[in-house]
């Protein structure tokens, strides 16, 4: 980031301090001290603006990266609640038993059955 150096009156300065009994090479020096001491390091309005484009750009593909990652959180969400509801109409099966199941469009709407046996749940 450039930086331009702000106005400093280093000739008024010097004959301040030459009024106040400087010597005439002393207070040029002193005033060029004081200007450098003070300008420097100092942000510029077209500094700022510079600063402020480059994060500008720097954020534009950060928005991007949200996106897609947003788009893929609610793919996988999708897919997790397509596969709860085969789960809860079709039932769960561990070696050939039904550990897990809802009858649709049965009486019985949630249950653990284990061997066959109703173990757990509304009936």
């Amino acid at each position: 980031m450039a930086m331009t150096a702000t106005a400093f009156d280093t000739l008024s300065c010097a004959r301040r301090l030459k009024e106040a009994g400087v010597d005439e090479a002393q207070a040029e020096v002193h005033a060029e001290a004081v200007r450098d001491a003070v300008t420097e390091g100092v942000a510029t309005r077209a500094g700022l603006k510079s600063a402020v484009a480059d994060l500008k750009a720097e954020i534009v593909p950060l928005k991007a990266d949200l996106r897609a990652m947003r788009w893929m959180l609610g793919l996988v969400l999708s897919v997790l609640g397509i596969v709860a509801a085969f789960v809860v109409a079709v039932g769960v099966h561990v070696f050939g038993v039904r550990v897990f199941g809802v009858r649709v469009f049965g009486v019985h709407v949630f249950g653990v059955h284990v061997f066959g046996v109703h173990v757990f749940g509304a009936v």
